[in-house]
Formats: C-alpha cells, sequence, structure tokens
C-alpha cells in the first residue's frame, strides 16, 4: 500500500479539487465543442465567401480585362476618326463636347455623314458646273468676272473636295449680290429698253409712212372722182395702198414697242425693272429681235417696194381685180396697162397740177405698138384733156396709129431726123 500511496494521494487530491472542478469543465468541454463547431462552420462559410469573393474577383478582373481592350480598340477606333475620317474637320470641332453615343454609332453616324456630305458635294458640283457653264455661255461682263473671280481662289490641293466645290460655288453665288450683279443687270435693262425704243421709233416710222399712204391716197381718189374715165372700162377705179402691215417681222417690233411705251408710262416703274432681271417675255422678245437682224446689224426696209397700187375694173362684161404685177401684166395685151397706167397718172397729176393750171406734162411710153387705133384714139384724147402730151418710140408705126399723133420724127439712113407734122385735116408734109 505504501507503494500506492502516492496515487491515493493523487487521487484524495483529485477528489478534494479536481472532481469538484469536472461537472463545470465537461460544461465549458461541451460550450468549446460547440464553439469550435460553430466556428467550423464559419469557417467553412467563410471559404465558401472567399472562393466566391475570388471567383467574383477573377471574373471582375476578366470583364475589367476585356473593358480595357474595348476601351483600347475604341480608342484606336476613336483615333482613327480623328486623324483619318475628322482630320478635315479639326477646324470645325469645339473644344468641349458631351456625346452621348457608343463608339460603333458614332461611327455609324460619321460614316453616314461623311456620305451625305460626299453626295451633296457632288450635287453641288453637278449644279455650280450647270450654273458655271451657263454663266460663261456669252462673252461679257459676266463671263469676265466669273472668271477674275475664280483666278483669286486659292490653290485646289490645298483644299478638301468639298471644300473645293464650295469655294467654286461661292464665286457664283457672289455674283447674285447686288453690289456685284446690279450695275450689270441695270446695263442689261438699259440696252434692252434702247432695243424697245429703236423698235418703237422703227414702227412709229412704218405707220407714219401708212398713214401717208392712207393721206395719199384719200386724195388720190378725190383727184379721180375729178378725172375723165376712159370709154374701154367700166367701173375702173385705182387705189394706192401700203403693204407694210404685211412684212413678217412686224409683230414683233410692234410687241416691243408696247413694252417701251408701258415702261415709259410710269417712271417709279421704270426704276423698279431697272434692278430686277427683264421678264422671260422680254427676253423672248429679245431673241427674236436678234434673229431678226441680218449679219451687219441693220434692219432696212425698202418703202417703195411697199407701196402697192391696185386696181379694179369691168372689161368686157368681165370684173376684173389687179393686186400685183403678174395680175397686171395679165391683162390683155392691147394696151389695156397703159390705159391703167395713164390712169394713176391723171390722178397723180391732177393732185399736183389742180383742174385750173394750164401747165402741160409729157409723157413718155413705150406701149404704143399695142393699142388698136380705138383703144388710142381714146386713150390720146382722154390724156389731152388733162394737158398730158404722150411721146412713144416704136421701130415702126401703123398709119392708123401714127394718124393720133401731131408729130413723127424717125431716122433716114443718113443719120438724119425727119420729122413730119399732121395738120386738122391729116395732110401729111416733111422736114428734113
Amino acid at each position: 500500500m505504501a507503494s500506492n500511496r502516492h496515487e491515493v494521494t493523487l487521487w484524495r487530491k483529485f477528489r478534494v479539487e479536481i472532481e469538484p472542478l469536472l461537472p463545470t469543465w465537461r460544461r465549458e468541454a461541451q460550450e468549446a465543442k460547440e464553439r469550435l463547431d460553430k466556428e467550423k462552420s464559419v469557417r467553412l462559410e467563410h471559404g465558401r465567401s472567399l472562393t466566391n469573393l475570388q471567383t467574383d474577383a477573377r471574373l471582375e478582373f476578366q470583364r475589367m480585362d476585356t473593358g480595357i481592350q474595348k476601351r483600347e480598340q475604341e480608342l484606336t477606333s476613336l483615333k482613327s476618326l480623328r486623324d483619318v475620317s475628322l482630320a478635315m474637320f479639326d477646324a470645325h470641332v469645339p473644344s468641349k463636347l458631351h456625346v452621348d453615343w457608343s463608339v460603333e454609332t458614332l461611327k455609324e453616324k460619321i460614316e453616314g455623314l461623311r456620305e451625305s456630305l460626299r453626295v451633296d458635294a457632288l450635287d453641288l458640283q453637278a449644279k455650280s458646273r450647270a450654273l458655271r457653264n451657263l454663266m460663261l455661255s456669252k462673252s461679257g461682263g459676266v463671263q469676265q468676272w466669273v472668271e477674275l473671280r475664280e483666278k483669286e481662289l486659292p490653290d485646289e490641293q490645298t483644299l478638301h473636295e468639298h471644300e473645293w466645290f464650295c469655294e467654286k460655288a461661292r464665286v457664283l453665288i457672289d455674283w447674285f449680290e447686288p453690289m456685284e450683279c446690279g450695275p450689270y443687270i441695270d446695263q442689261l435693262n438699259k440696252e434692252m429698253v434702247g432695243f424697245m425704243d429703236l423698235a418703237s421709233t422703227f414702227v412709229g416710222d412704218l405707220d407714219l409712212f401708212d398713214r401717208r399712204i392712207q393721206t395719199f391716197n384719200t386724195q388720190l381718189q378725190k383727184a379721180l372722182s375729178d378725172t375723165a374715165k376712159f370709154e374701154r372700162f367700166r367701173d375702173l377705179s385705182v387705189t394706192v395702198k401700203s403693204g407694210v402691215n404685211q412684212i413678217e417681222y412686224l409683230n414683233v417690233l410692234r410687241k416691243m414697242r408696247d413694252v417701251s411705251l408701258s415702261r415709259h408710262s410710269s417712271w417709279r416703274t421704270h426704276s423698279i425693272q431697272e434692278r430686277e432681271l427683264p421678264t422671260v417675255d422680254d427676253v423672248m422678245l429679245v431673241r427674236q429681235f436678234k434673229d431678226i437682224l441680218p449679219a451687219d446689224g441693220r434692219v432696212q426696209v425698202n418703202l417703195s417696194e411697199h407701196v402697192r397700187l391696185e386696181c379694179s375694173l369691168v372689161e368686157n362684161g368681165q370684173a376684173r381685180r389687179i393686186t400685183n404685177q403678174e395680175e397686171f401684166q395679165a391683162v390683155s395685151s392691147n394696151g389695156n396697162t397703159a390705159l391703167i397706167t395713164a390712169m394713176f397718172l391723171m390722178g397723180f397729176v391732177q393732185m399736183i397740177r389742180g383742174t385750173d393750171s394750164g401747165v402741160r406734162l409729157t409723157w413718155v411710153t413705150d406701149e404704143v405698138g399695142r393699142f388698136d387705133a380705138g383703144n388710142l384714139a381714146s386713150f390720146m384724147r382722154t390724156l389731152n384733156d388733162h394737158q398730158i402730151d404722150v411721146i412713144s418710140a416704136s421701130p415702126s408705126v401703123d398709119p392708123a396709129l401714127a394718124r393720133q399723133f401731131s408729130r413723127l420724127s424717125y431716122f433716114e439712113n443718113t443719120g438724119a431726123i425727119a420729122t413730119t407734122r399732121i395738120n386738122a385735116e391729116e395732110d401729111f408734109y416733111v422736114e428734113n
């Protein structure tokens, strides 16, 4: 037992010091175990959270890497847009600009706008080229102005294509500024007014000629009413008419005359028109006037060609009207043309000389050979009643016709001139 004393001592000490504490220790151990289990559970939860965080972090890093790569690509695209597509527009970009667009949307928008700019530039080029060709189609002030201004344009190599088109178009547009085109339009209107006034004067002269012909015909008809008629013809009348109204281009000149009168009718209206381009109708009139002008630019009218002699008569029971040379020559050839001409002559002489004048007139005719004796007698008698003497030349003469003349002269073989006088009893004698 002695050998086991220390164990007994230890047992007693256990029973006194330790055993009372065992329930507490067991409780604390249980609590510790529970805490350990709880901590293990928390540790496992934290492990899972850590794994999730690591996964999320890895994914986030991947997303960030992807975002960085995307941003780098977008940055590259933006630099390309800036240095290539938009390089020409640096001067037009504001210092601050916020655009809530993605790069792809921005690229699409830029490409769309560039395409619109290209189409608009080509359209501007086509329209300005057509306008330029029209402005240079005629030599003059407009052509010189455009060519001079185009020499002031900057070098084409220093500009972009659309800028060059705009600069060339701006030259043409500048022409239509009042300070540029105003003097030219004013001069153009003055030249047009000059053409209109010239046409008005020309038409006025023709109208005056027409009125004078009408006055002359009135006087002629009055003179003919006091003139004896030829027995061969019945209802013979002669008329002098003006043919100026048959001039083809007279209608154009009359329209120009009307425009000229309307312009001069109001100074205010005239002043307003001087600042505006001529109307389309006025331009058409000037173009028609230009077509009328011959190569030397002078319009001339031989007024004598527009005096028409007409007559109407009843010959052998047939009514005839003569209005031109062909119809006049178609009259029967037995001296009728001479009788009609004599009718005009008697009327003219009656107008000039009057009915009470003692002055005699000599008329030279070459148609005596075509008269028959009866017509010639009537012809000579009627003219003598109007104090008109007839002189005629003929290679040979019918004695029946020769008796109607008071004096006959002819050339002999020696060159001498023989003269035959006829007295009232129709006796002949010869003077050498």
